[in-house]
């Protein structure tokens, strides 16, 4: 199974096979239990996805690529998906 992974801003990002980007949000404290579920599920794309990758500055912007041939562009304050290119 491929996985693409970011961590940044205190958050791991997994996109999977499924098509589902899963964040998890890492308390700056550190982890004092296992992170089972993850706090935000983006489901949008119909394929797999090969890349995602945060805005440098904004904290809230994220963009995704998947085999479905689809871009995206995501809020994750509002689990918004903001812009599609195809």
């Amino acid at each position: 199974m491929d996985k693409q992974y970011q961590y940044v801003f205190f958050q791991i990002i997994l996109a999977c096979d499924d098509g589902i980007i899963r964040i998890w949000k890492i308390p700056e404290t550190g982890l004092d239990q296992p992170l089972d579920t993850p706090n935000i599920e983006l489901k949008g794309h119909t394929e797999r996805l090969y890349c995602i990758k945060y805005h440098p500055y904004a904290r809230n912007l994220l963009a995704t690529a998947s085999y479905d041939r689809t871009i995206k562009i995501w809020n994750i304050d509002t689990r918004a998906d903001l812009t599609s290119l195809k």
